[in-house]
Formats: structure tokens, C-alpha cells, sequence
């Protein structure tokens, strides 16, 4: 007998959600699923593994922090500090661990209040951190343009 479970408000059959899982799983993953020819399989290669640099992690970081920032409501600001004091952890370079360290103790992010707020203090962080680096700052109003930041 096929087990059901609450999903918002409704009873859905746990073994159809599976089955969807499972084809979804397969279309992005047909190899592993075995929906392909054996000798097709055996062609397929494992990525190499890439040295982190900095330079590769600089950029997607900067985009999840702008992107954070944009969506920033209240209840996601635990969330978002977490994210700032995770992101010395996953810093390749220990420069840029110094770098972040040293924003976090100077403008702690802690007592940030409104969206406006946080975008700020990201644009800020990004434009010290681009300063260090020898490059121009990033205008408030890009940020405006690409991140959907408030009109200050």
C-alpha cells in the first residue's frame, strides 16, 4: 500500500513524488540512470578537478552576496549573517580571508535593519574589497540597475 503524507493541505502519494524524482534525476543524469548505450557510458569522461583560486571564487561569490541582498526581507537576515561569517571558511586565499575578517570586525553587518541597509553594506564591502585590488568602484547605481537594489 502506497504511503501518503500531508503536503500543504493536501495528500500526496509518496511513491508518484519518487517517481517523479527518479525521471527528473534520469533526464539530467541519463548515464547514471542507464538510459543510454553501454559504449556511450564508457566515452563519458569525469570532470579534472580545478585548483580554487581566487580568482574563480571571487566573482560567484560577489554575485550570491548581491543576490542575498536584493531578496533581503527580515526573517532571511540569519541567514545572511550566517552567510558573512561562512563566507571566511570557504576562502581559498588567505589574503581574502584577512581581507573579510577585517570588513566583519569593521562593519559588522550584525545591526543592519532594512534591505536598503544590507545592499548597502554589500556594495560597500565589494567596492573595499575592489579598491584593495586596483579597481575602479562599483557604482551604486549598477548595483541598482543589476541587483534591483533600492533607489537611495
Amino acid at each position: 500500500m502506497a504511503r501518503l503524507r500531508k503536503n500543504n493541505g493536501s495528500y500526496v502519494n509518496e511513491a508518484s513524488i519518487e517517481a517523479e524524482l527518479w525521471d527528473y534525476f534520469c533526464s539530467r543524469e541519463p548515464v547514471r540512470c542507464g538510459k543510454m548505450p553501454h559504449e556511450v557510458a564508457a566515452m563519458s569522461k569525469p570532470l579534472k578537478s580545478r585548483e580554487i583560486t581566487k580568482e574563480l571564487q571571487g566573482g560567484p561569490i560577489w554575485t550570491f552576496l548581491n543576490t542575498l541582498a536584493a531578496v533581503w526581507e527580515e526573517g532571511l537576515h540569519p541567514y545572511f549573517l550566517a552567510t558573512c561569517n561562512a563566507i571566511v571558511s570557504i576562502l581559498e586565499c588567505p589574503d581574502c580571508q584577512r581581507e573579510w575578517r577585517l570588513i566583519l570586525k569593521e562593519t559588522p553587518p550584525s545591526g543592519l535593519k532594512n534591505k536598503l541597509s544590507v545592499c548597502r553594506w554589500v556594495w560597500n564591502a565589494h567596492n573595499t574589497v575592489r579598491r584593495r585590488i586596483g579597481r575602479a568602484d562599483y557604482p551604486w547605481e549598477a548595483a541598482v540597475k543589476e541587483w534591483g537594489f533600492p533607489v537611495a
